[in-house]
Formats: structure tokens, sequence, C-alpha cells
């Protein structure tokens, strides 16, 4: 994939990966205005970073592979290209840089996905729907508690 400055951004416009602390992600991803997650494999609602993706309405531009999963729509809560299309996610990136109202379109599309299946509310729910009535490992009725961050 081009650099930011071959495809018409400026160097600065632009954070390049690492690890931020646990404690610094959600302020780091609030100053973002796009999200790119180039998956090897394609995006999933298995994997943490695009749920978190979701759950700060950022902008997706993704990879999907051999097909793309329900919940992501091209276009309405994504920007999805096939796996190892490098010119695909060079391309998308120009067309959301260039275009901040479909930018927005997508983000306001990725926050409805985020809140309407991965709330600690809904999640919450998906567990208990798949656990027994009754826990009983230890003999007796089972307290399951689900701590929000």
């Amino acid at each position: 994939m081009r650099r930011p400055s071959a495809a018409g951004l400026r160097e600065d416009d632009s954070t390049w990966g690492g690890d931020p602390p646990h404690t610094e992600v959600s302020r780091f991803l609030s100053s973002c205005d796009l999200m790119i997650l180039p998956f090897v494999d394609g995006v999933s609602t298995a994997r943490s970073k695009g749920v978190t993706a979701l759950r700060h309405g950022l902008p997706l531009l993704t990879t999907y592979g051999t097909k793309l999963e329900a919940e992501f729509v091209h276009g309405v809560n994504a920007y999805s290209v096939p796996i190892r299309d490098r010119q695909g996610l060079a391309d998308g990136l120009l067309e959301l840089a260039a275009n901040p109202e479909f930018r927005a379109r997508i983000g306001e599309g990725v926050h409805a996905l985020g809140k309407t299946q991965f709330t600690w509310d809904v999640v919450a729910k998906q567990v208990l729907r798949r656990t027994p009535d009754r826990l009983t490992s230890w003999g007796r009725e089972a307290r399951v508690c689900v701590l929000r961050s």
C-alpha cells in the first residue's frame, strides 16, 4: 500500500500502528477519523479490534476473506476489499479521505452496528442464552456477573 504522502495525504495526518497502553486506547481511537484493519483472513465479529472500531463508531476500511460476514455491509458500515488487495485498500483510503460525507455515513453505520450487537448488555444476554439456566459446577446455583469497563 502506498504511504500517505504518495497517496496525496500528509505524513502527519496518519498514526502508524503500535500498541498504546490499554488505558489510552479509547482516547487514541477518539482522535481517529478512520480505522484500517487489513486482516489476512478477513474481518470478523470475533475480532476484538473490529469490535473496538464498532464501539467507537469509527469508519472501517477492512478486508474480507471468502465471504463478508452478514453484519458487515460494504458502503453501509464498512468499506471492504478482498484480502491481499493492496491497491483496493489504497483506493479505499483515498476515497474515504476525499469524501467526508461517505466516511461519516459509514461511521454512523458502524456505530449503529456496535450499539445493537456489541454493548455489554447485548453480549451478556448472548452469553446467558448460551449458558444452561443453572450453572451447577460447584453443586449450587452460580451467580453470573458482567463487569462493565
